[in-house]
């Protein structure tokens, strides 16, 4: 379970590397909630013209 935690977010940490410049879109407020697993259920991201 350990091996494959870890695994997973090396995964994810290598996937966000191969995208544009982004971010939290202004005035958007991440809501979350907690139990088993953190869950996110809405994002808004704001990608950076600079980078596309």
């Amino acid at each position: 379970m350990h091996l494959a935690r870890l695994e997973l977010q090396i995964a994810v940490e290598e996937f966000v590397t191969t995208l544009p410049e982004f971010r939290i879109k202004d005035g958007f407020k991440v809501p979350y909630y907690v139990g088993n697993i953190l869950h996110v259920p809405d994002l808004h991201l704001q990608w950076d013209s600079a980078s596309a």
